[in-house]
């Protein structure tokens, strides 16, 4: 059932996530439309972009180079959450907008040095 206004019609309602920054809601719209949203969540977590939305194109444009696309796709079957980021991952590729929208910065310095202290890659087995 719909929220209603005082007069009793439909109210328009926006809803969005908890915590997450409007600089990231049309990233969220998205990755609902395409199916990843829980990748893309598990994502802006583990990296910190939830807080600091500024490194979310750094990020996803790190998930998307090909030596860390090739690692996570062999790990994915020993991993439950990987093939929802192998997903995530092949939804960024086909459409580009996502990074127009959210660049990466500059590669004057490595992803791990622009992430420092904002988050981590966990990308190793769990034993």
């Amino acid at each position: 059932m719909s929220p209603r206004s005082a007069n009793g019609a439909a109210a328009d309602v926006e809803i969005s996530t908890i915590g997450l920054p409007d600089e990231l809601l049309d990233l969220s719209r998205w990755a609902a439309n395409v199916w990843v949203e829980q990748p893309l969540f598990l994502v802006l977590d583990a990296t910190g972009c939830a807080t600091r939305h500024f490194y979310t194109g750094t990020a996803l444009t790190y998930l998307t180079r090909s030596t860390t696309r090739n690692r996570i796709r062999a790990w994915q079957k020993e991993l439950p959450f990987l093939p929802g980021l192998c997903n995530l991952i092949d939804a960024c590729l086909a459409h580009p907008f996502i990074f127009a929208r959210y660049s990466p910065m500059p590669v004057s310095r490595s992803v791990a040095a622009q992430m420092k202290g904002v988050g981590q890659f966990l990308f190793k087995p769990v034993c």
